[in-house]
C-alpha cells in the first residue's frame, strides 16, 4: 500500500472517529437536557384543614406548568425543568373572592409538597348603609394567615375594581379590625372590596358588595 493510500484510509478513519465523537457528544448533550426537565411537582393543597378542589398551581406564571387540584386537593405538574421555580397556588371562589399564597421551590429530583397551605378566603358580610346620616359599614370576616400584615379596603364607582383602578378608603393593621364606617358624600353607588395583604403583596381579595 502507497504511503498516500495509508495517509487516506488515516484521515478517513480520524475524521469517522471525529464524527462519531460528536454524535456521541449530541446524544449526551440532549440525553441530560431531557433529563433536567424530566421531573415532577406535585402534592396537596388545603386551608383550614380541608383539602382544596380546583384549586389553580402554577410554576413561573407558564401555562404550560398549571395544574388543578382534584376532589382530594392533589395536583401534578411535569416535565418540570431542575432549578428554582415560583409556585403560586390560588382558589377564586363563585362569590369573586380568592385567596392564593407564593412559595419559592427547588427541583433536583422528583419534588412531593404537603405543605401548600392556603389563607381562609376573606369575604365582605355586609354593606349597610344608615340613611339618616348616610354613614355606610362595611364588615368582614378574619384572616387567619400567619403572615398577615394588613386589610386594604377599596372602592371604585364601577365593578372594575382592584388595587390599580379602585380608591383607597381604608388601611387596617389589626387583624381583629373587620368594620370600617364610611361617611358617604354622594349620591352614588360604589363597589367596595377588600384585600388581604402580607408583607410581600396580596394574600387574596374578598367578594364584591356596592352600596
Amino acid at each position: 500500500m502507497h504511503c498516500y493510500q495509508i495517509f487516506y484510509v488515516m484521515k478517513s478513519a480520524f475524521v469517522v472517529l471525529v464524527l462519531f465523537a460528536a454524535c456521541l457528544f449530541f446524544h449526551a448533550c440532549k440525553t441530560n437536557e431531557e433529563n433536567d426537565s424530566d421531573f415532577s411537582v406535585s402534592g396537596y393543597v388545603s386551608t383550614n384543614g380541608q383539602v382544596v378542589e380546583n384549586a389553580s398551581v402554577i410554576l413561573d406564571d407558564l401555562v404550560q406548568y398549571q395544574s388543578y387540584t382534584d376532589s382530594e386537593g392533589y395536583f401534578e405538574i411535569n416535565n418540570v425543568s431542575k432549578g428554582t421555580h415560583d409556585l403560586k397556588a390560588s382558589k377564586t371562589l363563585t362569590n369573586g373572592a380568592y385567596t392564593l399564597k407564593s412559595y419559592k421551590v427547588e427541583v433536583f429530583d422528583d419534588l412531593v409538597l404537603d405543605y401548600l397551605l392556603l389563607p381562609n378566603p376573606v369575604e365582605l358580610l355586609s354593606a349597610d348603609l344608615d340613611t339618616t346620616d348616610n354613614t355606610l359599614t362595611l364588615t368582614w370576616n378574619q384572616s387567619t394567615a400567619e403572615d398577615y400584615r394588613e386589610y386594604k379596603i377599596y372602592s371604585n364607582v364601577t365593578s372594575a375594581l382592584d388595587e390599580t383602578t379602585g380608591t383607597l378608603e381604608h388601611v387596617a393593621t389589626e387583624r381583629n379590625d373587620t368594620m370600617l364606617d364610611l361617611q358617604m358624600q354622594n349620591a352614588e353607588t360604589r363597589f367596595y372590596r377588600v384585600f388581604v395583604l402580607n408583607e410581600f403583596g396580596q394574600l387574596g381579595g374578598s367578594n364584591l358588595l356596592s352600596a
